[in-house]
């Protein structure tokens, strides 16, 4: 079983992007599990991710530091899967929209 000291020690782990995918959406329910608890005892001191394979064990002091991780792992989870995926988004406009009279 491998312990690791933090959700970005259990990311930076691996080097493919499917399994980082994965880990980062267990992070995350494990992340929105905790936010449920901690809504009706704010006193939360630690929680860990234990799937059987792997130990996590954070500390975290109130709901806002959780939901701000959440945030911040969710803008990589998105960022990876459109990576993967291939997906961008490109805006063409006509070029009529453009304001070409420049003041100075």
């Amino acid at each position: 079983m491998a312990l690791y000291e933090s959700e970005s020690f259990y990311i930076a782990a691996t080097t493919d992007d499917l399994a980082r995918l994965d880990r980062l959406k267990q992070i995350i329910v494990a992340l929105e599990n905790q936010m449920i608890i901690a809504a009706g005892d704010v006193n939360i001191a630690d929680y860990s991710l234990n799937d059987g394979q792997v130990t996590i064990r954070t500390a975290y002091r109130d709901p806002t530091t959780i939901a701000r991780a959440i945030d911040r792992f969710e803008f990589i989870y998105n960022r990876l899967a459109s990576r993967l995926s291939n997906t961008n988004i490109v805006s063409l406009r006509d070029a009529k929209s453009f304001n070409l009279r420049q003041r100075y």
